[in-house]
Formats: structure tokens, C-alpha cells, sequence
């Protein structure tokens, strides 16, 4: 963020996204109030209610629709809505806005993303525009379904060659790291496709943060292999020692090049395909793939969450035990 401030409470100036380049920048304006997020709420009790789970497409009624569920929270006789939108392969993490009479409002800006949600309500059903940023659109219906789940992210990416992982990248040194080798043997392993620009990734990190410390002693390593923006490997490996310091990681990180789905499923052909950041693949003592696991839902999605880390918490206690 870039901005000047005017008095107290107002401030104007440009969000710069260096993820989209040097010369993506939007406007903004920003005014200390209390009150509805969005001004043009007022506050009387709306007429509709959300609460509850939504099954959701984007982008329908074109050749590549994408499903997703939308979990949403609002209290009766009140027009402040929380909640998010899970995808396949993550989530739009914390949502935040309001209802009308005829209206849904929801907004976001986590420093890599500016998202707004708007739909009108028509029999039953939500009908409205999804946007990001100043460069992507779509259209977007939901519909009231307590019982819709998507596609399990334990079946999206899957290993259709050799069940033992094989990889050799660069350490942040800029050395060879050749995967399988003797520091991993009889280890349980997680490898974490990732990059230090996604939200997701971000959530699924530090969750990993802390599995490492429960865990590591009794024999789990994790690798995260980043595929980042900038022009070239020193830049690569500047955003991956931001993200690493910042956060107090202290599992390995390697560098996997550009951020292109397309170059880490080649990096990873054993896989159908890498089809979302992050991907991870859990890996036994044998040395054999275990689980591969597509995107993260964060804390966002709630009970989503909770679920994935007991789950998962569970697979690491029952894979370092054999």
C-alpha cells in the first residue's frame, strides 16, 4: 500500500500487486467509520437470511464452470454476513460483509487479493458478479443445499507412475537436492508444492509450522518447494528467505522455479497433474506415497478445517508409529 494521509480518519492512495507486475495498482480510499462495511446498507433488519451452506457455481452456463460451496453466517434479524467460498483446490478465506432486503455483499483484502461479491437474491436463489482485483470477473449462481459437497482433495491429484517420489531442484544455495537421499531415509515425509504469493499456501504453512514442532522429533521432515514471481532464481529465492524468516520456518525449502502449474507437473510427472498451489504429498518410512492432498481449506472455512487437521494430524501419528 501506498497512500498519503489526509486527516485522522481518512486515507487515499494505490494497492501495488508486484505478483501482477510493477504497474498493477488500484485506487483506493479509506475513511475510519463505524458502521456497515458496505455504506450503502443501512441498518435495519434485512428481509433474507443466508446462514448456512450454499452450493455455488462460478463462471456457469460457459464451456468451464467451477463448483464450490458457500459457507455463510449471519445471525437472525441482523445484516452482517461472515463466511467464505470453498473451492477444490482452497478457499477464499475471511469474508466479510452484509445483506439487504434483496442483496448479498461480501469483501476481502488479504494483501494479495482484493476480492468483492455481490448478488441479488431471486426465488430462493443467489444471482450476482464475482470480482478480483481490477482484472478478473464472473458471473456466479448458489443455491440453499445443507448436503452439497465437492470432488474430496484426496482424489483430485493422484500418482500414476511409481508410488516412490524421485526429484532433483535447487536448495536456496543454489545446490542440488536430490529427493529420495540417506537424511530421509526411514522419515515420514510431507512435500509441500507451494509458493510464498498464495494465500492458501500461506494458511497450509503455518499449519505445517506447527505439525513440524509436534512431530519432528518422532521422525517427520516436511520440504516445501516454492514456485514464485520475479524475473529470475535470485528473485525466486528472496521471496522464498521473506516467507521462511518471517515465519519462523525451520523445515527445507527448495526452489522450484517460476510460478507455473505446468512446470511443477513436470517436475512431479509421477502425478496425473499439479492442478493447484499448494499440493501436498505424504510421503511413509517405506518411501512410498502415502496421500497427495490438492489445495487447503483454512481456518476460513471452519469446521472444514478443524476436520482436515485432525485428519491429517491422525495420518502423521499413524504413519510415524509404522
Amino acid at each position: 500500500l501506498v497512500f498519503k494521509i489526509l486527516n485522522k480518519k481518512t486515507i487515499n492512495g494505490y494497492w501495488i500487486n508486484y505478483n501482477r507486475g510493477n504497474n498493477y495498482k488500484i485506487p483506493f480510499s479509506s475513511k475510519k467509520q463505524n458502521g456497515s462495511r458496505f455504506s450503502s446498507v443501512h441498518k435495519t433488519n434485512p428481509s433474507i437470511n443466508v446462514n448456512g451452506k450454499w452450493r455455488v457455481v462460478f463462471k456457469p452456463n460457459t464451456p468451464s464452470p467451477f463448483p464450490a460451496v458457500g459457507l455463510f453466517r449471519q445471525k437472525e434479524n441482523k445484516n452482517s454476513v461472515y463466511g467464505t467460498f470453498l473451492t477444490e483446490t482452497g478457499d477464499y478465506r475471511f469474508l466479510e460483509g452484509n445483506c439487504t432486503n434483496d442483496s448479498l455483499f461480501l469483501s476481502c483484502f488479504d494483501g494479495s487479493h482484493a476480492f468483492l461479491f455481490h448478488a441479488r437474491f431471486e426465488n430462493d436463489s443467489l444471482i450476482g458478479r464475482f470480482y478480483s482485483g481490477n482484472h478478473w470477473e464472473s458471473t456466479w449462481t448458489g443455491k440453499k443445499d445443507p448436503d452439497y459437497q465437492l470432488t474430496s482433495p484426496d482424489e483430485l491429484t493422484y500418482v500414476v507412475a511409481s508410488d516412490v517420489l524421485h526429484f532433483k531442484l535447487k536448495t536456496l544455495d543454489g545446490e542440488d537436492f536430490i529427493f529420495p537421499n540417506k537424511e530421509y531415509e526411514n522419515k515420514v515425509t510431507i512435500i509441500q508444492i507451494m509458493g510464498s504469493w498464495c494465500p492458501n499456501c500461506l494458511d497450509e504453512v503455518q499449519y505445517y509450522k506447527e505439525l513440524y514442532r509436534k512431530y519432528h522429533d518422532q521422525g517427520l521432515e516436511i520440504i516445501s518447494i516454492c514456485y514464485e514471481t520475479g524475473n529470475n532464481f535470485d528473485d525466486y529465492v528472496a521471496n522464498i528467505k521473506r516467507l521462511k524468516n518471517t515465519l519462523e520456518l525451520d523445515f527445507t525449502f527448495l526452489v522450484g522455479g517460476s510460478a507455473n502449474k505446468g512446470l511443477a507437473s513436470d517436475h512431479f510427472n509421477m502425478l496425473n497433474e499439479v492442478i493447484s498451489f499448494p499440493t501436498s504429498i505424504f510421503i511413509g518410512k517405506d518411501a512410498k506415497v502415502k496421500r497427495v492432498h490438492t489445495g487447503f481449506n483454512g481456518p476460513g472455512t471452519g469446521d472444514y478445517y478443524r476436520e482436515y487437521i485432525q485428519k491429517t494430524n491422525l495420518l502423521i501419528e499413524s504413519l510415524l508409529l509404522n
